[in-house]
């Protein structure tokens, strides 16, 4: 079980959300999203050509660097994981259903939500030379 911090912890600790730079760790062991085709509303699990983020992995990492900031409270506690998450990305490259597969501390796992859903538009993954829905 996980006490709040004392008063005193809050005084002598500083408890803002705050930007780190540390290096990441973004594994891509299944495809990043999914796509719907337009003709049949089926998910495709593995498109023809996968979404990709404007600017690939580097700009994406880049944008991640940039946008996130760490909890107070996992950083208090000293603790880092790795956040698993799922999404889809629209034949428009929006991001929609965002969901933790694996996460590691709630305030973390919210955070990884917030960042992946303040993404810009990625390029729509293509099935058969068409966008996906």
């Amino acid at each position: 079980m996980q006490l709040a911090p004392t008063i005193l912890e809050v005084k002598e600790n500083s408890t803002g959300a705050v930007s780190i730079e540390s290096p990441s760790l973004v594994i891509f062991d299944e495809p990043v999203a999914e796509i719907i085709s337009e003709n049949h509303n089926q998910l495709f699990i593995v498109v023809d050509q996968q979404p990709e983020f404007e600017g690939g992995y580097a700009a994406m990492m880049a944008f991640i660097k940039q946008n996130m900031k760490y909890p107070a409270n996992a950083r208090r506690i000293q603790i880092e994981g790795t956040v698993l998450v799922r999404f889809i990305v629209s034949k428009t490259g929006s991001i929609s259903e965002v969901k933790i597969m694996r996460g590691f501390m709630t305030e973390c796992d919210q955070e990884a939500i917030r960042v992946v859903q303040s993404m810009p538009a990625w390029r729509p993954g293509k099935q058969n030379g068409r966008n996906g829905l």
